[in-house]
């Protein structure tokens, strides 16, 4: 909950620079936890609950399917000796994300919502690359 607090709500709010934001989670039972639950409803501008969303879909989680292969990229440039150091790199590249990198990932949103409609189960990674409809994203993979 510290790190939700803390971390999480702070940089969303720094993101969203005033505007409204959705918040969406899996279906981790860290993420389920009622006093959770109950505390991004009171405190994030809107919250998806966990009946709402699909809490096995990776394809449709803006953090599952781009974000977190970003973080991964740039914490892993160098090595880390213990948890501190990583904790420290991940934060760090959460913080640094800009604008432009998390504006291409929801410009490829709808798209990858399309495709799992047509097929009615998750994406196979060339599924999406042949079925992909051109969308204003300049690029698939934003350099970091």
């Amino acid at each position: 909950m510290r790190v939700l607090i803390d971390i999480v709500k702070l940089w969303m709010e720094t993101v969203a620079s005033g505007r409204l934001y959705v918040f969406q989670q899996d279906d981790a039972l860290a993420h389920t936890n009622h006093l959770i639950q109950n505390w991004l409803s009171d405190n994030v501008d809107i919250f998806w609950s966990k009946e709402f969303w699909s809490p096995n879909s990776p394809d449709l989680n803006l953090l599952d399917y781009y974000v977190w292969s970003i973080v991964e990229r740039i914490t892993n440039k160098s090595w880390h000796s213990n948890v501190t150091s990583l904790r420290t790199a991940i934060e760090a590249a959460f913080v640094g994300m800009d604008n432009a990198t998390l504006q291409c990932a929801c410009e490829r949103f709808r798209s990858r919502i399309e495709v799992v409609i047509h097929n009615g189960r998750y994406i196979e990674y060339r599924e999406y690359i042949t079925m992909l409809p051109q969308v204003p994203c300049k690029r698939i993979f934003c350099n970091i």
